[in-house]
């Protein structure tokens, strides 16, 4: 009789090929931060230096417009194929009406750095920035007479628009404001951390996530009043998430990709580099964009489960642990291919993170407390990750 000693369990998951990103042609060095769609096929980006990028072809090329400003632009939102605004550095805030075409400015004053601008309905907006600046529009962007914010002390980083009344802002340790008004008044929502809230984004009026610094993500399912920490085996800076349904999420971040097809219960790796991935765009159920610094836009025309799932079909991992040895065994790896092993342990910290060969395959947890690791072993051509109760 064979008898089996396991004191770990271990639930593996192949996912995506970072093969399946491709970076389109931007034509600039100089760093993306937010990309806009207008119509199915038009899309406008912002980033360094007054630089504003439209595509016509979803997303895969990519001509410059001129702007009138230098400086940093960090958000674009658009009400409709013609009316944008743009916000960054020097507290700018840039209008178009003939769809990214030309811009001109509409406010200009110290060096207060707007990061997020968002349409609220179609004449009001609200832009957030540092030295808790929260500015209201209501007439398309022309003037900013209305300053609307809970705090003057902290750095928003994100806005949220629930419908044309509610909105959320979040930003920096912990701070999460909602209010049903437009800003008239505001509910306070905020986490007892200092950790930096980078993005927010709800997938209905009650189930929503933030992310942020330290590989902060946190969901809640009552409309933000409270927040459930989600492990996803990183501690780099998350800089945006975003959900084409209530299933297929994802975040981007400090080097990483990160992708959900269960509704943000479990994330999994899909791409690894030494770049900044700066924000995320789902322009349909199959196409997700993803910005970042250098001038990198990549795009993935496979974001589909299906799609993912089936071309890992045929490339399976497997592995068993040895409690004698207190090792996970790991096999199925092409040898042909270079990989990586990372590991972490439940608050983000890497226990293991090296090269992986097939004479390698054997990991060594002997050294690990009890409790939960989230490991990833990934090359060029695929990834698989998994979660270890030990």
């Amino acid at each position: 009789m064979k008898k089996t000693l396991l004191n770990i369990i271990i639930f593996l998951i192949p996912f995506a090929m970072s093969a399946q990103w491709t970076e389109t042609s931007t034509g600039t060095i100089k760093s993306i931060w937010d990309i806009q769609q207008l119509s199915v096929d038009t899309l406008i980006a912002v980033g360094g230096y007054g630089t504003v990028l439209k595509s016509v072809d979803n997303g895969q090329n990519w001509e410059a417009k001129m702007t009138p400003v230098p400086w940093q632009l960090l958000s674009v939102d658009f009400k409709d194929n013609n009316t944008g605004i743009a916000v960054g550095e020097f507290k700018n805030i840039l209008r178009t009406t003939n769809g990214g075409e030309s811009w001109s400015v509409m406010v200009q004053t110290d060096n207060t750095w707007l990061t997020d601008v968002k349409f609220v309905n179609d004449t009001t907006l609200i832009t957030a920035g540092h030295n808790g600046v929260l500015w209201r529009s209501v007439d398309e962007g022309s003037s900013w007479p209305d300053s609307i914010s809970p705090d003057s002390t902290i750095t928003y980083r994100d806005i949220w628009v629930f419908n044309d009344t509610s909105v959320m802002v979040v930003g920096e340790n912990g701070s999460i404001f909602f209010s049903q008004n437009i800003g008239n008044s505001w509910q306070d929502y905020s986490l007892s951390v200092s950790t930096q809230i980078r993005s927010v984004h709800f997938i209905s009026n009650t189930d929503g996530f933030i992310v942020g610094d330290a590989g902060l993500v946190m969901k809640t399912t009552d409309g933000g009043i409270n927040w459930t920490s989600i492990t996803i085996g990183t501690s780099v800076e998350l800089l945006d998430i975003n959900f084409h349904d209530l299933m297929s999420g994802f975040i981007v971040g400090n080097g990483v990709i990160y992708r959900t097809n269960d509704g943000g219960s479990t994330w999994f790796a899909q791409y690894y580099n030494s770049n900044m991935m700066t924000s995320v765009l789902f322009v349909d159920s199959d196409t997700v964009l993803v910005s970042g610094v250098e001038g990198t836009i990549l795009k993935n025309t496979n974001a589909s489960v299906v799609g993912i799932n089936e071309a890992l079909s045929e490339n399976q991992l497997s592995y068993y642990y040895s409690s004698a040895q207190k090792a996970l065994h790991l096999s199925g790896l092409n040898p042909k291919n270079q990989y990586r092993l990372n590991v972490v342990d439940a608050l983000g910290q890497h226990i293991i993170n090296s090269p992986l060969t097939v004479e390698s395959s054997i990991v060594n947890l002997s050294n690990t407390a009890a409790g939960i690791y989230i490991f990833t072993v990934y090359s060029n051509e695929e990834i698989y990750s998994g979660k270890i109760i030990k």
